[in-house]
């Protein structure tokens, strides 16, 4: 092997190695530029109804793509507010008030084939599930890049339960993705929980730079094939800390029931310092191993942020149904 060549492992797809060729090309130039976090900022908060309050993040990137985080109700807004506690400079969640449904064009201002937009919702709240369905179908008409949904809830809350709620059918079938993750925190806007599997999730389709990143084309690439997704996270310091990437992995799929998921999104975070090809390996190739014959793999990075007394944490998009 030439010096300096990247290993391939074994029983990955070629995108998954295509990628980190791409990224690890790139390592050089963000390490020039410096690592850093698109500053965030909030639109104005719109509620859909009474007691039904939706408000929206878009953290600012270097490409013509919007990112829209859209949180409906009081519990998922909370999320958002984590997320940008954590990411970056907080946006002020105020000025809730009750709105006619007819405002919901005023919602979709800026939402277009060069958005991405997730929509954060609580599992628990009909009149929620209802308006997030029905926003949902107004992005699909709009032809967004990417049309999500994450809904928040209790731990312990069997999957397999809640994917049988009518009310997330329908969401499911306006998007295209649906993805649960378990959300415990008391509600406010202070992000306390390092293992805070939703504010993980907004900070992975965030996009801000890594060492070793994914794009919007490797997550539409993944999410294309649709479906229902489990979002889990489980501490990982990374394989030179001796830590086994599969044992993380397994804590993140033991609600499964055995079963191997579709696809798998991987992403570790931890400090400038840690993040290493080996450790990237080893995810990627326990992933290779969990999940199903000819299924879709997709491995990235994130970094913590410099002020953060928090430790190295891997989340997993796992493809269940």
């Amino acid at each position: 092997m030439e010096p300096g060549a990247v290993p391939e492992p074994r029983n990955l797809k070629p995108e998954v190695i295509t990628m980190r060729r791409r990224t690890f090309l790139q390592t050089l130039l963000l390490s020039l530029a410096g690592p850093g976090r698109p500053p965030c900022h909030a639109s104005a908060a719109i509620p859909t109804g009474p007691d039904l309050a939706l408000g929206s993040i878009e953290p600012t990137d270097y490409t013509p793509v919007r990112h829209l985080f859209f949180g409906l109700g009081a519990r998922a807004v909370g999320a958002c507010g984590r997320f940008a506690d954590r990411a970056g400079p907080r946006p002020a969640f105020d000025g809730f008030c009750a709105l006619d449904p007819d405002d919901l064009p005023k919602v979709l201002e800026g939402v277009d084939q060069n958005a991405l937009c997730l929509l954060v919702l609580p599992a628990d709240e009909p009149r929620v599930l209802a308006a997030a369905s029905r926003l949902a179908r107004a992005i699909q008409t709009r032809g967004a890049l990417l049309n999500l949904a994450l809904v928040l809830h209790p731990p312990g809350m069997p999957w397999q339960r809640l994917a049988e709620e009518v009310r997330l059918t329908e969401l499911r079938a306006a998007t295209q993705a649906l993805m649960l993750a378990p959300d415990d925190e008391p509600l406010g806007d202070a992000w306390t929980d390092p293992h805070d599997a939703p504010v993980q999730t907004l900070d992975l389709f965030a996009l801000a730079p890594s060492l070793i990143d994914c794009d919007l084309h490797d997550l539409r690439q993944t999410l294309g094939s649709g479906g229902l997704w489990l979002a889990r996270s489980a501490p990982f310091a990374g394989v030179e800390q001796g830590a086994d990437p599969l044992a993380a992995i397994d804590s993140c799929l033991a609600d499964l029931g055995g079963g191997r998921p579709r696809a798998l999104i991987a992403k570790w975070q931890a400090g400038l310092r840690d993040i290493s090809l080996a450790t990237y390996d080893g995810i990627a190739d326990a992933c290779a191993r969990r999940v199903a014959p000819a299924g879709e793999v997709l491995v990235t990075t994130g970094l913590l942020p410099m002020a953060a007394k928090a430790a190295a944490r891997l989340l997993l998009l796992a493809r269940a149904a």
